[in-house]
């Protein structure tokens, strides 16, 4: 664990450094909910994220769930042609004109641009499930980073090194930027409790909380009223508020600690308890007519302590030349320039980074035994300026599940912005999937996702073809 702990500290480290010092430009810039998995009836672990209360209505009695990670990148700035354009060495505007020589294409549409990385391994993690109640553990660590609100001009700008001679001295309005990354680690218990249990109605509520290690991190949120590139190395930024933190040196180590916390509703209509067996026959059962759940998730922020400064800048100017030229190696540097080229900045250490907190709902549907339909929504829920946003995202994910195997499809979208597909494929103990099936065999990569589980649970441990009485106590 240290091991990957270390090398998560170089990764997170760059893409921090690279935050901070193109935090106008999305091309470097939380988080994804594996909507292909995550509302499976034996996701457990892996989706606990979405809602601490599903734990209770499980199919079996416990889960240990190994390992497991997710990679996802999504943005609206950037793309490859295809995923073998990896390796070239020139790339083309939409139009079919040579650009530059870098590996992607920029969209030419205007609007804002945003863009979200997400790098997770999930840990070790127990469930215990026991009818009336259940609990459970959980570890990972997670790298997020978000980049929202970034203006096309300045996306351009930064992305040509300020050589886009159509952007000189043209004066921008109302400008509002956000970006956030970092580095953290948890261990989390939930606890989940039967509410209802009458006639056709099953409602269940859960809670988690999470202590949280932070280890890298850095935000900026600037607002000016207006702004300029006057020339291709300078830009100049007016009536600006702006707050630019980061807890990043070359140690090993947390730079601060925090707590998180998750809140939810499990309601389930027409419950089978003869469905949650472990045997085939419950197989051949309808589990449920429908399934709804409602939940508060990641609400918390990390207090970064140690190598934590903050800048702030209020009703003030940056006037920033020859940033094209600037030697930036370390965060310190960058701090240095900073300070150099701005007016009324003041300085101060230490500072608190929310969670990417959101609003989940999932509504699931059992078509038949076997055969389930699913809808779900994650909203972000803005708590703070100096916050990791979530993606809003909306899927559906039609699924074939039983105890053994599961397969679903996907169609997911995010930020409300484009449809993608995606698939996963669930044998015995072994989970993998994306939401980005086509990313790998299609066009226009924008955007990248893979995950995989390794878990295994008590109903795994019966003998075939056999319901072994006791051996799975939820259908009491």
């Amino acid at each position: 664990m240290i091991t990957v702990l270390k090398k998560f500290k170089v990764i997170t480290e760059g893409a921090i450094l690279l935050l901070m010092l193109n935090f106008f430009s999305p091309s470097i810039a939380s988080a994804q909910e594996m909507w292909g998995y995550a509302n499976s009836n034996y996701s457990g672990i892996m989706g606990l994220h979405l809602n601490p209360a599903k734990i209770l209505g499980v199919p079996y009695e416990w889960e240990v769930n190994v390992l497991g990670a997710d990679v996802f990148y999504d943005n609206n700035y950037i793309y490859l042609p295809k995923l073998s354009d990896v390796t070239t060495k020139t790339t083309v505007n939409e139009s079919g004109k040579p650009s530059n020589t870098t590996n992607v294409v920029v969209y030419e549409s205007g609007g804002n641009k945003h863009a979200y990385v997400k790098g997770q391994i999930i840990g070790p993690g127990f469930i215990m499930n026991k009818n009336k109640y259940a609990w459970a553990v959980n570890s990972g660590i997670r790298v997020l980073a978000s980049a929202n609100r970034i203006p096309d001009a300045l996306a351009d700008a930064f992305y040509t090194d300020f050589d886009y001679a159509p952007l000189h001295s043209v004066v921008f309005k109302d400008m509002k930027v956000h970006a956030a990354g970092v580095a953290v680690a948890n261990i989390g218990i939930t606890f989940s409790k039967l509410f209802l249990n009458q006639n056709t109605h099953w409602l269940a509520y859960g809670i988690t909380v999470n202590g949280l290690a932070g280890f890298d991190a850095a935000y900026v949120h600037a607002e000016a009223g207006n702004y300029s590139i006057p020339d291709s190395n300078s830009i100049a930024l007016n009536n600006v508020n702006m707050d630019v933190g980061h807890a990043v040196d070359q140690s090993f180590g947390p730079k601060g600690y925090g707590v998180s916390g998750d809140l939810g509703l499990v309601y389930i209509h027409k419950r089978n308890p003869g469905a949650y067996e472990c045997g085939k026959d419950a197989d051949r059962r309808r589990r449920y007519q429908y399934k709804t759940s409602l939940a508060f998730i990641d609400m918390g922020y990390v207090n970064f302590k140690r190598s934590a400064s903050r800048f702030t800048v209020d009703n003030g100017t940056v006037q920033w030349s020859s940033i094209d030229s600037v030697k930036v190696n370390d965060i310190n540097d960058f701090d240095r320039e900073l300070m150099a080229h701005s007016q009324g900045m003041t300085a101060s250490n230490g500072f608190n980074l929310f969670m990417p907190a959101a609003l989940s709902f999932q509504f699931d549907y059992c078509l038949k035994p076997r055969w389930y339909a699913n809808l779900g929504m994650v909203q972000r829920i803005p708590l703070s300026q100096r916050q990791v946003y979530r993606a809003n995202s909306i899927a559906f994910v039609p699924r074939y599940e039983t105890r053994k195997i599961e397969t679903s499809v996907s169609a997911n979208m995010y930020e409300y912005e484009q449809v993608y597909l995606g698939a996963a494929l669930r044998y015995m103990f072994l989970v993998v999937g994306s939401d980005r099936i086509l990313s790998f065999i299609g066009n226009d990569l924008r955007s990248m996702n893979l995950f995989f589980g390794l878990k295994f649970n008590s109903c795994m441990l019966q003998k075939r073809n056999k319901n072994k009485k006791g051996a799975c106590p939820m259908n009491g």
